[in-house]
C-alpha cells in the first residue's frame, strides 16, 4: 500500500448556476493525477468528509490499482491511497462502508499476477488509509463483490457474482465474513439463466436484500430480479420482473412504507436506447408500479436515493453517441413515480455519475468521471441542493 502526498492539482473548480434551479448552485472538482483515475462509490464518513474508492492506472502500465481518495465538503484532498501495488495486476475497488468502530471496509475484485481469473477482494482500512487487513475469497470460477454492508457487530456481508461456464453461467453471489474478514458462510443464487447483484440493502426488519437481474440481454430475456434473505443467508423471497425487454437493476431503496424503489434500464429497442427504468416493489415481493421512461439519449448506470420520506432522486448518465458525449442527470420524482423535475447537469466535456447519496444536509452528492479528448479520465466529485427546484 503506497501513501501518497495530498499535493494533487485541481484542474478545474467550476461554479455552475442551473438554469431552472432559482440562483441554487453546483460545484464539480475534478481530480487530475493518472491516465484513469475512476470512482465507484462514495459514502460520507462520520466526521463530515467524503471517502472515495475505485480504480487507477497510470500512462503505460498494463496495472489497475484500487484507489481510495478522503475529501472534504468541497472536495478538496484529504489524503490519497492505492492499493494492489504488489500483490496483484488488477485491483478494481466497487464499494465502501464505514463500520461501528470507524473504520472502513472495501469490496471489489483482484487478479493476482499468477491467475487467470477474478477473486472476490475484501479489506479493511483504517481513518487514516492505513491497511489492517485483506482477503480473497474465490475459486477458479471468478468471483465479484460489487456492494457490501458492514453490520453492527463489525460482521460484513458481500453481494456480487460468481462466474461458471456451466449450470447456466453467472450466479447472484452474497458471503457473510465476520470482523477479520473470516469466513461466515457463502451462497449462489441462480438456475439456469445468468445472474448478477449488483446491489445489496439492509431492510428495516433486519432482512437483506440483493437486486440484480437474471437472463441473456444478448436475447433481449434479462429480467429484474429481487432476493430476499435473512441474516443468515435463508432465502425469505426471490421476485423476477418478468418483460419483453431486457432491464438491468441497478440501486435500490427502502420507503418508509417498507416498499421497494429500484432503479435501473430497460433495453426495448436493439440499438442502444436505454430507458430509464423504475418500479416499486413490495416488502412481499409483489410489483406494485413500474415506469419505463425515454430520454434523450441512451442511459447509463443509475443510482437512486430516498427524499426524506417525500419520493426520492434518481440520478445517472445520458450517453449521445451521435455527439461522441455524455452529461450527468437528476430527477425529482414523487411517492408514485412521477417525475416532479429533471435537470442535466454538464460542462460540456464527457462526464458520468457513477454513485450518488444524500448526505446530511439533504445535498446530493454524485462520484463520477470526466473524460478528454486524449481518453484520460478524471475523477468528478458533483455536489447540488436538493431542495425544490422550481
Amino acid at each position: 500500500m503506497c501513501f501518497m502526498k495530498a499535493n494533487i492539482i485541481f484542474s478545474v473548480l467550476i461554479m455552475v448556476f442551473m438554469n431552472s434551479v432559482s440562483g441554487q448552485e453546483i460545484y464539480r472538482t475534478i481530480h487530475d493525477n493518472r491516465f484513469m483515475d475512476k470512482v465507484n462509490a462514495i459514502i460520507q464518513t462520520t466526521d463530515g468528509n467524503y471517502l472515495l474508492a475505485g480504480q487507477t492506472v497510470s500512462a503505460g502500465e498494463a496495472i489497475m490499482k484500487g484507489l481510495i481518495l478522503k475529501v472534504d465538503e468541497n472536495g478538496q484532498i484529504i489524503w490519497k491511497k492505492e492499493l494492489g501495488i504488489n500483490s496483484s495486476r488488477w485491483l478494481e475497488i466497487f464499494d465502501v462502508e464505514e463500520s461501528s468502530d470507524h473504520t472502513y471496509v472495501l469490496t471489489g475484485r483482484e487478479q493476482a499476477n499468477n491467475s487467470s481469473s477474478f477473486d472476490l477482494f475484501l479489506c479493511r482500512i483504517s481513518q487514516d488509509g492505513d491497511l489492517l487487513w485483506e482477503k480473497l475469497h474465490g475459486d477458479t470460477s471468478g468471483e465479484t463483490g460489487y456492494k457490501l454492508l458492514s453490520l453492527k457487530d463489525n460482521s460484513i456481508i458481500v453481494a456480487g457474482n460468481s462466474s461458471s461456464t456451466g449450470n447456466g453461467g453467472d450466479k447472484m453471489l452474497v458471503v457473510r465474513f465476520d470482523g477479520n474478514g473470516g469466513l461466515v458462510w457463502s451462497k449462489t443464487i441462480g438456475d439456469a439463466q445468468p445472474a448478477e447483484a449488483y446491489h445489496l440493502i439492509a431492510l428495516k426488519d433486519h432482512a437483506i436484500l440483493l437486486v440484480g437481474t437474471c437472463g441473456n440481454c444478448k436475447k433481449m430475456t434479462k429480467n429484474l430480479s429481487l432476493v430476499k434473505m435473512d441474516g443468515n443467508g435463508n432465502t425469505i423471497w426471490k421476485k423476477v420482473i418478468e418483460s419483453p425487454h431486457c432491464q438491468v437493476g441497478f440501486d435500490a431503496i427502502e420507503d418508509n412504507k417498507g416498499n421497494i424503489i429500484v432503479s435501473g434500464i430497460s433495453k426495448k429497442e436493439k440499438i442502444c436506447r436505454n430507458y430509464l427504468m423504475f418500479a416499486q416493489i413490495s416488502s412481499g415481493g409483489k410489483l406494485n408500479w413500474q415506469e419505463d421512461l425515454k430520454m434523450d439519449g441512451c442511459v447509463g448506470k443509475t443510482s437512486i436515493v430516498s427524499s426524506d420520506g417525500e419520493g426520492f432522486f434518481i440520478g445517472g448518465t445520458l450517453y449521445n453517441f451521435e455527439k461522441n458525449s455524455s452529461a450527468i442527470f437528476i430527477m425529482k420524482m414523487n411517492q408514485k413515480g412521477k417525475m416532479e423535475w429533471r435537470q442535466m447537469v454538464g460542462g460540456g466535456l464527457n462526464e458520468t455519475c457513477n454513485t450518488m447519496i444524500l448526505n446530511r444536509d439533504k445535498d446530493i452528492i454524485i462520484a463520477g468521471e470526466v473524460t478528454d479528448r486524449k481518453l484520460n479520465t478524471d475523477i468528478l466529485f458533483v455536489k447540488a441542493n436538493g431542495s425544490n427546484r422550481h
